[in-house]
């Protein structure tokens, strides 16, 4: 048994059997919706209007005698619930009863009632209105007779009043199949397909009907205001209008003539010819002065005339009299919030939610609601709710990027903002706010293209200029910020903050004398502008004025004693100055004004390191990150001061709290990469890092974890291909190449490896690593005098370098000097403590015989970071080798606390158990093993092993062979094949095989004489 080396290189409304669709149709106006701000709300709100509706006729007997009645539709809706004529209180019981028991409709009859009873009655529910109660007869005459097609019929007929065009479609379709004449079928079944939204199905099914030449002009009047339908549906206007036209034509009565005029209003709405619409809606109500459908074709016309309070006046009666039907709730809702009375809106909105929570127009407004009220978290959820229906809906992901913007979710800002303005390039406050995610992503780049084409340097508008100024800051383009902040200042001569910001241009283009003026004049305007006094101090740092610098600072902290900013500034300037004291005192006062500021706490910290006070600088850094735990400064600091202690597992909860506080912080979980690479757990580093890499490919240091964290892993080839980018973007970086070169050397590319070397040392004769790479080399060629003359001269260099004394130890080593490499090594360590340099002492001093020192240095570092898995294996491998099985199988189990997958500790626990005779453990631990590292033949030794303990010998064999062939040269896994071959009864295959290796292994190896014993046992 192989153990492991320690260590390796909608909706619908019923209006006369009319449904209005629900394709989207064309947004209000011709501009782009701009960026929802509660700044912008009625330009924001005017995105919403999607208005997709027809003309819808109805059945109104309580309006006009013997007429039908209409209802018309602006936005579609689901599910709308009808009124229906209430049974008797004894009836009704009883069918509570019977259907809470059976659920058969049919229960409550008496018995004797035929099919054709039932219908009957139905028919007289049906033109009463009752359609409850006409689905009940109709369900209790199916049930008696299931092939009564009259029922079915007029079944799908109900359906088709009550909004379920889906049962509609079944009941009609059964009916002709049962031999209802499909001409008597055709009409409602086109009705179900528009109410489906599948406006060319109803197309076709009207023209099958239409070619009949002997229909009742009834019959073509509807087939025509079906016609407009579908043509709307699929927004084709024209032969909408003309199929409205054709039916007001055909009319023969005023029911079908208000309904023709409303559908043949709504059409021409849509085509933006408003005042041809206002004409049709005036001859309707002229008609039916109260039919709700010529009502609120009235009331959609003033929404969009933008005559909100008259739309608000005549949707409310609608409401009131029809307060279920959400077309007419959503636009009320919409009016009111564009007069500025968003929880009317609210009211609204959540009553349409109430009983159709996905109806994608009620969810926009309300997250619209929700936004302008600034709750952001509810606009966000609202706006999702829209998405998951509509996943191209633009008005929500503008809506969502807004919400996200708001939230500080800038990922998911960039993602939605940047889709919306793929679709509309010319909403230019869209364009704004996707700007200013770019910003707070750090993409000065990104920012400043999104800003172009809003040409700003021929524009007025002083905040676009001071937006892109700011753009190009950040882009690293100062001399182009100061000609935007210039414009701004000619614009707007007496603004301070213009002056400051062109004072702070000025800076950064390296005009400090400037820089000084425009500050100095910006103050003039206000004394008390923070952002001026800032960079004015730091405009006297950069001319090395540093009494006029403590000035300014002591000013602005006169000017806001309240505030930290002024203290901070004023302890870099005595920093500058050399006064630490002053400096400390400075902080202090920062952080009495505002515990845990950042700036403050991280400068106070940093001087209480150069003053040896490592525990009152933890305190500090960890007050700090109590109030921003995902400070980056504040982390890197106590990373640097941990490091130096030797206690990095100190510093690992405040990371885990910053990740988890926030996944995507690059900086945190680059930091988090670079601890777990000091534990020795490369593999853990890997999984944080590696796939962000994707996505963060131009981040240099995420770069490097990952590079590092292949090259300890062994995996040279794929940490060339991380690290080469890093060396072609900074070709004369000497760090930079040493890392490649370390790459190299781990792909097993020693010529590479050595020409890296050598280009370093030509661009940086005294680079550090690389004098110690070189060295090294000599001491693999053999060549310990020129290694020496290395470390000769960069003892001289560095002194007190940890990589030269472990340049010394490596030399020691070579020379046999183990004693003397153990005290380097020591040396380096206590200046740099690191995994590596633990496990470079142990086995110096188990080369000297002190196997008791190594376990105590390898233990006591464990104590202090119980998460290095590189050396608690090596520690385990010694326990093994020391027969002190308990320690090693604790120390093996302790790592798979921390790593439950690490193949190392699961093959060497394995081994363990099966060494104190427990096989069903040592099973379990070899199974995920070989599962994990399936093609490793030492995984596969072990669990061969493991069979051949419990008498399972053709499974032992069988997974042995497979091992010994991965590894032929190994001694002991051939002769845990020649033991199973024995036990199988391959007694001369298993001579053969010890044999060879007895005679090719030069030497002892761990079972050798077992190996001997067995060949004399089964006869040489």
């Amino acid at each position: 048994m192989r153990i492991f080396p320690a260590f390796r290189g909608t909706g619908r409304v019923r209006d006369h059997g009319w449904q209005c669709p629900r394709k989207p149709g064309t947004p209000f106006g011709n501009r782009a919706p701009p960026s929802p701000r509660p700044a912008y709300c009625a330009a924001v709100l005017g995105i919403c209007l999607y208005f997709h509706s027809c003309a819808v006729p109805t059945n109104d007997r309580q309006v006009i005698r013997s007429m039908p009645r209409f209802r018309n539709v602006l936005f579609p809706r689901a599910g709308q619930s009808q009124r229906r004529a209430r049974p008797s209180r004894r009836r009704c019981a009883g069918l509570l009863v019977i259907l809470a028991l059976s659920g058969l409709l049919a229960a409550c009859d008496d018995g004797g009632t035929t099919a054709a009873q039932y219908l009957e009655r139905a028919r007289g529910y049906f033109a009463k209105g009752d359609l409850g109660a006409t689905i009940v007869e109709l369900k209790n005459a199916l049930q008696k007779d299931p092939k009564q097609a009259e029922a079915r019929l007029l079944l799908g007929r109900v359906y088709l009043e009550t909004g379920n065009p889906a049962g509609a479609e079944k009941e009609l379709l059964r009916a002709r199949d049962l031999g209802i004449e499909p001409r008597r079928v055709a009409v409602p079944l086109a009705r179900a397909y528009a109410q489906s939204n599948r406006f060319q199905a109803a197309l076709e099914m009207l023209d099958a009907v239409a070619a009949d030449r002997d229909l009742p002009a009834d019959e073509r009047t509807q087939i025509a205001l079906l016609r407009g339908q579908a043509y709307l549906g699929l927004k084709k206007f024209a032969d909408a209008e003309q199929a409205f036209r054709d039916a007001l034509a055909l009319a023969a009565n005023e029911g079908d003539e208000v309904a023709a005029r409303i559908g043949l209003g709504r059409t021409l709405l849509l085509q933006g010819r408003l005042t041809d619409a206002d004409a049709m809606a005036t001859a309707a109500l002229a008609t039916a002065p109260e039919a709700p459908g010529a009502r609120q074709l009235r009331a959609d016309i003033r929404l969009i005339q933008g005559r909100f309070s008259d739309a608000v006046e005549l949707y409310k009666p609608l409401v009131e009299e029809n307060p279920t039907v959400a077309a007419y709730r959503i636009p009320l809702a919409y009016a009111q919030m564009v007069l500025d009375d968003p929880y009317a809106a609210i009211a609204n909105l959540d009553s349409v939610l109430a009983a159709n929570p996905r109806n994608p127009r009620a969810n926009y407004l309300r997250g619209l609601a929700a936004f302008l009220k600034q709750d952001y978290v509810e606009a966000q959820t609202f706006g999702n709710k829209v998405l998951a229906e509509t996943p191209d809906d633009l008005r929500a992901k503008l809506l969502v990027g807004a919400a996200s913007y708001a939230l500080g979710q800038n990922e998911a800002a960039f993602r939605l903002l940047s889709r919306y303005l793929a679709e509309v390039p010319n909403d230019e406050r869209a364009r704004r706010l996707l700007a200013a995610t770019q910003l707070r992503l750090g993409d000065a780049d990104g920012a400043m293209a999104t800003l172009k084409p809003l040409g700003a340097l021929q524009s007025d508008d002083t905040q676009l200029l001071a937006m892109v100024g700011a753009a190009a800051v950040e882009a690293g383009d100062p001399i182009g910020a100061r000609a935007y902040f210039k414009r701004a200042v000619e614009l707007e001569p007496d603004s301070a903050a213009a002056m400051a910001r062109l004072g702070a241009a000025s800076l950064g283009a390296g005009d400090t004398q400037s820089a000084i003026a425009e500050l100095e004049q910006a103050l003039e305007r206000d004394p008390t502008l923070d952002r001026a006094l800032v960079a004015l101090t730091l405009a006297h740092l950069k001319a090395g004025d540093l009494p006029q610098a403590l000035d300014a600072a002591q000013r602005l902290s006169a000017a806001q004693p309240d505030q930290p900013a002024g203290p901070t500034l004023t302890g870099l300037v005595y920093i500058s100055m050399r006064d630490f004291d002053n400096a400390r005192r400075a902080f202090e006062e920062a952080l009495k004004r505002r515990p845990g500021v950042p700036d403050a706490g991280v400068n106070l910290a940093l001087l209480q390191i150069r003053a040896g006070e490592a525990e009152a600088a933890r305190a500090t850094l960890h007050a700090v990150l109590e109030k921003h735990p995902a400070n980056i400064n504040a982390l890197q600091a106590l990373y640097d001061l941990e490091l130096r202690l030797g206690q990095l597992q100190r510093l690992r909860p405040w990371l885990d709290k910053a990740l988890n506080a926030n996944p995507e912080a690059i900086e945190v979980r680059t930091l988090l990469g670079r601890l777990l690479l000091q534990q020795g757990r490369p593999d853990e580093a890997l999984r944080l890092t590696r796939d962000y890499l994707a996505t963060h490919s131009d981040n240099p240091a995420l770069r490097e974890v990952v590079g590092r964290a292949q090259l300890m892993l062994g995996q040279g080839a794929d940490a060339v291909l991380t690290l080469r980018p890093l060396v072609e973007a900074n070709p004369k970086s000497a760090d930079v190449r040493f890392l490649l070169a370390l790459a190299f050397q781990a792909a097993g590319n020693l010529d590479a490896y050595r020409r890296e070397i050598d280009e370093i040392l030509k661009l940086q004769p005294d680079h550090l690593d690389a004098n110690v790479a070189r060295a090294n080399l000599h001491l693999r060629d053999g060549r310990l005098d020129d290694a020496q003359a290395i470390l000769a001269r960069v003892t001289k260099q560095a002194p007190n370098s940890a990589q030269v004394h472990e340049l010394a130890g490596n030399i020691a080593m070579a020379r046999g000097r183990a004693a003397e490499a153990v005290a380097a090594y020591a040396m380096a360590a206590e200046r740099q403590p690191s995994s590596a340099l633990t496990i470079k002492t142990a086995m110096a001093q188990l080369r000297a015989g002190a196997r008791e020192d190594a376990i105590a240095t390898m233990s006591d570092w464990l104590a202090r970071n119980p998460g290095d898995l590189a050396v608690a294996s090596l520690l385990g491998v010694q326990y093994i080798q020391m027969n002190r099985l308990d320690e090693a199988r604790k120390t093996f189990e302790r790592m798979l606390e921390s790593a439950p997958d690490n193949v190392a500790a699961l093959n060497n626990l394995a081994w363990v158990e099966a060494r104190q005779g427990d096989p069903d453990q040592a099973l379990k631990h070899a199974r995920r093993a070989a599962e994990l590292a399936p093609e490793d033949g030492a995984v596969k030794d072990t669990l061969g092993v493991v069979h051949l303990a419990r008498g399972e010998v053709a499974l032992a064999l069988a997974v042995l062979r497979e091992a010994a062939k991965a590894l032929p040269d190994n001694a002991e896994i051939q002769f845990h094949l020649a033991q199973a071959l024995a036990r199988s009864g391959e007694r001369d295959e298993a001579r053969r095989i010890l044999s060879r290796v007895l005679a090719t292994q030069e030497g002892a190896f761990a079972q050798r004489q077992e190996a001997e014993a067995l060949l004399r046992q089964l006869g040489e």
